[in-house]
């Protein structure tokens, strides 16, 4: 297995960006493959140590997908948790009530599909 180099994930993020900048109705395009931009735009960012980004990618995308996508809502509440798990003292409750708000959509999702 090789690992990319640091000019390779440059040049994959910036090639995420431009695809992320031209819009669902630039180009004639599945849901699928939009929600995979969004969804390794995040991935990307979190494998960088940006979980941060990797988050708003990921609740982007769920507005330009749609707000029940499985995928990018499951990866916004494991984020969210692990943030939660980590945070400050002085940060902790609201992390976690962001988390259990992002968990519990999730859970919605899942019963209804």
């Amino acid at each position: 297995m090789s690992i990319a180099t640091e000019d390779e994930i440059e040049r994959a993020k910036d090639w995420l960006a431009q695809l992320r900048g031209l819009g669902s109705d630039a180009v004639p395009v599945r849901p699928e493959s939009v929600k995979q931009t969004y969804l390794v735009s995040g991935l990307l960012a979190e494998s960088s140590g940006d979980a941060e980004a990797a988050v708003r990618y990921w609740q982007e995308g769920l507005t330009v997908v749609n707000d029940d996508n499985i995928d990018l809502l499951g990866n916004v509440a494991w984020a969210l948790a692990r943030r939660a798990a980590v945070a400050e003292p002085d940060e902790k409750i609201e992390a976690s009530d962001e988390a259990e708000q992002a968990i519990n959509k999730f859970d919605k999702v899942i019963e209804a599909k």
